[in-house]
């Protein structure tokens, strides 16, 4: 929405120029009893300050969803790094294959949403950004299971679980790009709300 407001700067910045033109030509002229011609000058200064002061507004919409989106990326930048540190912990060969591809598709994802739908950059960031987080807890969890696995019930079925569970996101992350690229974004919608984050705890 704030992207989208930014976009159309000027737009909103000429219609609110032209209300408050009106509005000042009709109170100069008319309830001032100044006349038509110190009522035109008047709204015309009024114009001028209205449509300056409404663009610079608008424009600093995007500014603060620029930065908001930036430090959003970051904060998904570490979890990824975060997530890599785990490359040479976890020994299941699947496991890694797929944190390499949800590795990928997420750089991916960002990227894409970047280009095709940059109104929803920021959301797409904060929802990514809670699902990585998720990811790095199961990775904690993964790498506890198989590096001590007699205190646990069932381990193998227990990285089983949590195998599929990085199949799915990297899935759910693979068809969220499909749907960015065909513009689809009813589909990305109905996908993240589709999403079950309880499927990425081992516990």
């Amino acid at each position: 929405m704030k992207r989208l407001i930014a976009e159309h700067a000027v737009f909103i910045s000429l219609v609110a120029g032209a209300i408050i033109f009106l509005v000042a030509y009709l109170f100069i002229s008319n309830l001032a009893g100044w006349g038509p011609l110190i009522g035109a000058l008047g709204a015309a200064i009024a114009f001028v300050i209205a449509v300056i002061g409404t663009y610079a507004f608008t424009r600093n919409v995007v500014d603060a969803y620029t930065l908001q989106a930036a430090v959003k990326q970051a904060a998904v930048m570490q979890l990824l790094q975060e997530m890599e540190s785990y490359y040479k912990r976890i020994q299941n060969k699947n496991a890694l294959d797929c944190l390499r591809r949800i590795d990928r598709h997420s750089f991916d994802l960002i990227d894409r949403t970047r280009e095709s739908q940059p109104n929803n950059l920021l959301s797409a960031l904060t929802v990514l950004q809670n699902w990585l987080k998720l990811v790095c807890d199961l990775n904690k969890q993964y790498v506890d299971v198989e590096q001590h696995p007699e205190y646990q019930d069932n381990p193998e079925a227990r990285l089983a679980n949590a195998n599929a569970a990085l199949e799915s996101f990297d899935l759910f992350l693979l068809n969220s790009i499909k749907a960015i690229e065909k513009g689809d974004s009813v589909q990305f919608d109905i996908a993240t709300r589709m999403l079950d984050s309880a499927k990425f705890h081992i516990v």
